[in-house]
């Protein structure tokens, strides 16, 4: 009878390791029971992270690689969102918290992953919860189509910026919201700005960014300050293979590629004063890129 019980139990042991071999990664995912982190895809840049269950209380998650640290908002409801992992190889610690009262936040969960990127380009080319689009996001669609018969990426990056400049408008009204705080937590939707055709530079920049990485075309998503009042703005950089990031000024086939401000860009109706403006890279400091 022992023998046959302890066989019985060798059985369920090895039809049990069958079972995690075959699982997806996604459910081997980390966590304590209230919050869970898929790091699955972190070669590509992308930490997946949900609160198990609607949180009655808000929840930010913070993610420190070095000296650097990005703060974000995490859904409430329990969806699952994508996270960069956007700063290189290494060590990323990443804190999920739950809000007491205010600005006061307690963790419920944290945990250390360590990242080894396919390439450094690898993060720029898939969505996250700042650039968030699928296959089915309206621009995408049209990306698809303005690049359907262009051959080279530069053809590609010139008629998706075209398009993105010349068919959306400042919309004034969101910018009073967000310098009045009533935007405290906003995050781009794409098929609404594409609905509306109108956004603030946070929507431009997270619209071409998600435009161009749909057609294989990596792409930053970069907030900081513009001189010379330090206003806080958001702008693209863009890779050009044999080139690299367009971060201030890139020089290629004897032509003069501009920092990436689709903002300013659709503003400046040729005004040689804007473009000047955007063409001088000193006007603008990173603080942070996704």
């Amino acid at each position: 009878m022992k023998t046959t019980a302890f066989y019985r139990l060798i059985c369920i042991l090895l039809a049990a390791i069958a079972l995690l071999a075959v699982l997806p990664a996604a459910s081997l995912a980390a966590g304590n029971g209230r919050v869970s982190v898929d790091s699955s895809e972190s070669g590509d840049g992308i930490v997946l992270i949900n609160h198990v269950g609607k949180s009655p209380k808000k929840l930010k998650v913070r993610i420190n690689y070095g000296n650097s640290a990005y703060n974000y908002d995490l859904d409430s409801s329990g969806k699952a969102e994508a996270f960069p992992l956007q700063l290189g190889d290494g060590a990323y610690k990443i804190g999920v918290y739950q809000q007491i009262s205010g600005n006061s936040y307690s963790l419920l969960y944290s945990e250390s992953v360590d990242v080894k990127l396919s390439s450094e380009k690898a993060p720029f080319l898939r969505a996250n919860q700042r650039v968030n689009y699928t296959s089915s996001t309206e621009v995408v669609k049209v990306a698809k189509k303005l690049c359907k018969n262009l051959e080279t990426d530069v053809e590609m990056i010139d008629a998706i910026y075209a398009y993105v400049i010349d068919n959306y408008k400042y919309d004034y009204d969101k910018a009073k919201d967000a310098v009045s705080g009533r935007l405290v937590g906003y995050l781009p939707n794409l098929d609404q700005i594409f609905e509306t055709k109108k956004g603030i530079c946070y929507d431009y920049a997270s619209l071409l960014a998600a435009m161009l990485r749909s057609v294989g075309i990596p792409a930053k998503l970069v907030m900081g300050y513009v001189a010379p009042d330090n206003v806080y703005h958001a702008w693209n950089e863009v890779y050009i293979e044999g080139e690299g990031w367009v971060v201030k000024q890139v020089h290629f086939a004897g032509e003069e590629w501009k920092l990436m401000d689709p903002t300013f860009a659709s503003a400046a109706a040729n005004s040689a004063k804007i473009n000047k403006f955007i063409g001088n890279g000193s006007n603008y400091a990173t603080k942070y890129f996704y």
